[in-house]
C-alpha cells in the first residue's frame, strides 16, 4: 500500500492560506494591496469583531470583467506578471496570485465588480474555496469584496486568534501603513460601525497631522535626498517624538511597507548621539529604487525583501538622516562636542594660580575620571558606607547650612566626614517622585495643579482604549483628564510636581510603558510610577539654587531607598578621603 498520495486541491489551498493569511489583518492587507494595484483613488474598509466575523473592502478602481472575476480565485492566477523576467521588475503590490484563493479557502466570500458604470457588473460567491454562484448585478465601477467567518472551516487556526480588540488593533496598524504610504488615496475605515479614519487625498505632512494631531507638525523634520538610482523622502521626528517602543517607525520601499533590520538600524545609528539606549525615533520614510535592484519575492507576506546592494542603501539612508538632523543638533547643548573639565574653586581661591617664580596651576578635576573610579557601588556596599559615614548629628551635613555644589548642571557634590559624595540630581529626584507616585497609587492620591489653558491631546485609535484603561491610575497621581471627541482628551490638571507644558510627552510615555509591559509579569503600576518619575524629574542641565539642592538631598534621604533609581541606576557615588589621597599621590 502506497504511503505517499497527492493532497486535494482544497487542502492545498488551506495549507497555502497558512502562509499568506495569519490573521484578519493579513486579509485586510492583501485586499488593500489589490485595490491599490487597481488604481483606486478611494478605498473603504469596514470590519466587525476585529475582522473575525466580517471584513469588507470597497474601491473605485479598474474593476474586473466576468471572466477575470472567476479566474482571480484560482491559485497563481494574476494579471500582474506574465513571464519569469517580470519577477525582476515588480511594480505592483501583489503579483503571486495567492491571496484571493487563500482567503476564499478559509472563509465565505462575496465579491462584486464592474469595469464600466454603463453596464452591469457581476457578483461572485465562493465558500470554503468552492464556487457558489455567479450572477450579474448593478454595481458601481470598482470592486467590493466581503469576507465572512474567517477560518470557519479550520478551527485549529481560528482558536489561535486573539481577542477582538487585539485583532482590531492589528488591523488598524496595517491600515495606518497604507494611510502613510499612499496619502494621495482617500481612506475611510470603520470598526463595528464606528468611524476610525475618514481621510481625503492629501500631502504626507497633512496626512501625518490628520493621524497624530496638529501639534506633530512642530516636531517633524523633512528628509529629501536623491540621486539617479535612489531617492529618499519623508519625515523624521525631533526629540519630542522619541518613544520607548518602535511603534511609530514606518519604512517603505517603492511605497511598500517593509521590515529590514539592517536598513532600519541605519536610522537608529544616525540618532546615536541624540537618544538613549532603549529609545526609538519617529520616522515615515520611503526609499525609491529601480525595481530591478530589489527582490520582493522572498516571502508570501512580501514584507521581507532583498537588495542588490544593501550596504550602499544603508550608508545613503544614514547620511540623509544625519543631514536632516543637523538642523536640530545645533540647538542641543554639548551635542557631539568634547565636554570641558570643570574647575572647582572654594571661597578662599585655594586652586588659584600661585604668583611666584615656581608658579603652579592646579590640575582641574575631570568629572569623567571621577565617575570612572573603581568604586564598589553595589547596593549593600553603598548602604554599609552610609550607615558608617552618618550618625544622628552628621545627618545635618545635607541641611541648608552645609556646603553643596552643583557641577555641570547635573551632579551635586557635598562633603562628608571622611570624603565626599556625588549625587546625580536627575535620578535622585526620580527616586523621590517614584516613591510619591507609588504611595499615591496605593493610597489617597496626589494633589493636582489646574492648567489655565487646558491641553488637547490626540491618540492613535489603537492606543486610545489602552489609555482609557489606565486613566484611573493617572488620576491617582494628579492628572485631571476628560474625554473630548474621537480618540482625544483634554488635560485640565497636572501633578503639582510636574512642570506645565510637559503633559503631552509625559502621558504618551506612560502609555508607551504600559503597552510595552502590560503582557509581562512586571507590575504596570510600577511602570506607571517609574515613567512618571523619570519624565517628571529635573533634568541634567537644570540649574538649581542652593535651597533647591538642599531640599532635594533631604527629600532623597527620606525615601525608602536613596541609593538607586527605579530603573536600577546608582544615585550616589562616594569618594573616601583615602581615595582622594591616592588620587593626589599622598598614599
Amino acid at each position: 500500500m502506497n504511503k505517499i498520495h497527492v493532497l486535494s486541491s482544497n487542502l492545498v489551498d488551506q495549507i497555502a492560506a497558512g502562509e499568506v493569511i495569519e490573521r484578519p489583518a493579513s486579509v485586510v492587507k492583501e485586499l488593500i494591496d489589490n485595490s491599490i494595484d487597481a488604481n483606486a483613488t478611494e478605498i473603504k474598509i469596514n470590519i466587525n469583531d476585529g475582522g473575525k466575523s466580517f471584513i469588507q473592502v470597497n474601491d473605485n478602481g479598474d474593476g474586473m470583467s466576468k471572466d477575470d472575476l472567476t479566474l482571480s480565485f484560482q491559485r497563481h492566477a494574476t494579471s500582474k506578471i506574465n513571464k519569469h523576467s517580470d519577477l525582476e521588475n515588480i511594480k505592483t503590490m501583489g503579483f503571486r496570485g495567492e491571496a484571493l484563493p487563500s482567503i476564499a479557502s478559509v472563509s465565505i466570500v462575496k465579491i462584486k465588480s464592474n469595469i464600466d458604470v454603463s453596464s452591469n457588473g457581476y457578483e461572485f460567491n465562493i465558500k470554503g474555496g468552492k464556487e457558489s454562484s455567479l450572477k450579474p448585478v448593478v454595481a458601481t465601477k470598482g470592486t467590493s469584496i466581503s469576507i465572512r467567518e474567517l477560518f470557519y472551516n479550520t478551527p485549529a487556526r481560528k482558536k489561535f486568534l486573539k481577542a477582538n480588540n487585539t485583532e482590531y488593533q492589528q488591523i488598524t496598524k496595517v491600515v495606518r501603513t497604507f494611510l502613510l504610504s499612499n496619502p494621495k488615496i482617500s481612506f475611510k475605515y470603520k470598526h463595528n460601525d464606528k468611524l476610525i479614519y475618514d481621510l481625503p487625498s492629501q500631502s504626507l505632512e497633512s496626512r501625518l497631522t490628520s493621524i497624530y494631531g496638529d501639534t506633530i507638525s512642530q516636531s517633524l523634520i523633512k528628509v529629501y535626498k536623491s540621486t539617479k538610482n535612489i531617492s529618499i523622502k519623508g519625515y523624521i521626528g525631533n526629540l519630542n517624538l522619541v518613544k520607548k517602543r518602535p511603534s511609530d517607525q514606518y519604512l517603505f520601499v517603492n511605497d511598500r511597507y517593509i521590515k529590514d533590520r539592517l536598513i532600519s538600524s541605519s536610522i537608529n545609528k544616525a540618532y546615536l548621539n541624540l537618544i538613549e539606549r532603549g529609545e526609538f525615533p519617529f520616522y515615515v520614510l520611503n526609499i525609491s529604487l529601480d525595481p530591478k535592484t530589489v527582490d520582493f519575492n522572498v516571502h508570501p507576506t512580501k514584507k521581507e525583501i532583498r537588495f542588490e546592494n544593501e550596504w550602499k542603501i544603508y550608508q545613503y539612508l544614514k547620511a540623509a538622516i544625519e543631514e536632516s538632523l543637523s538642523t536640530i543638533s545645533n540647538t542641543i547643548p554639548n551635542y557631539n562636542t568634547i565636554k570641558s573639565s570643570p574647575t572647582f574653586y572654594n571661597n578662599n581661591n585655594l586652586f588659584s594660580s600661585i604668583n611666584n617664580s615656581n608658579e603652579i596651576q592646579a590640575k582641574p578635576i575631570n568629572i569623567d575620571e571621577i565617575l570612572d573610579t573603581s568604586i564598589d557601588s553595589s547596593e549593600d556596599q553603598i548602604k554599609r558606607n552610609f550607615d558608617t559615614m552618618f550618625n544622628k548629628e552628621q545627618e545635618s551635613v545635607f541641611s541648608a547650612t552645609g556646603e553643596i555644589w552643583q557641577i555641570a548642571k547635573k551632579y551635586l557634590f557635598t562633603e562628608i566626614n571622611d570624603g565626599l559624595v556625588i549625587i546625580d540630581q536627575h535620578v535622585a529626584h526620580e527616586r523621590i517622585l517614584y516613591e510619591e507616585a507609588l504611595d499615591a497609587l496605593e493610597g489617597d492620591g496626589l494633589s493636582s495643579q489646574t492648567i489655565l489653558f487646558p491641553e488637547t491631546i490626540k491618540f492613535l485609535p489603537d492606543e486610545y482604549d489602552s489609555f482609557l484603561s489606565i486613566l484611573k491610575y493617572l488620576e491617582k497621581i494628579g492628572f485631571k483628564v476628560r474625554e473630548f471627541g474621537k480618540h482625544t482628551i483634554i488635560v485640565e490638571g497636572l501633578p503639582s510636581s510636574i512642570p506645565l507644558g510637559s503633559e503631552d510627552n509625559l502621558l504618551k510615555n506612560i502609555l508607551d510603558e504600559y503597552i510595552t509591559f502590560k503582557d509581562n509579569d512586571v507590575s504596570f503600576i510600577h511602570n506607571i510610577a517609574a515613567t512618571y518619575a523619570c519624565k517628571g524629574a529635573i533634568k541634567a542641565g537644570d540649574k538649581l539654587e542652593k535651597e533647591e539642592m538642599s531640599s532635594l538631598i533631604n527629600q532623597l534621604f527620606s525615601t525608602n531607598n536613596p541609593y538607586y533609581c527605579p530603573h536600577g541606576r546608582p544615585i550616589i557615588v562616594r569618594m573616601s578621603e583615602f581615595e582622594l589621597d591616592k588620587r593626589f599621590e599622598r598614599k
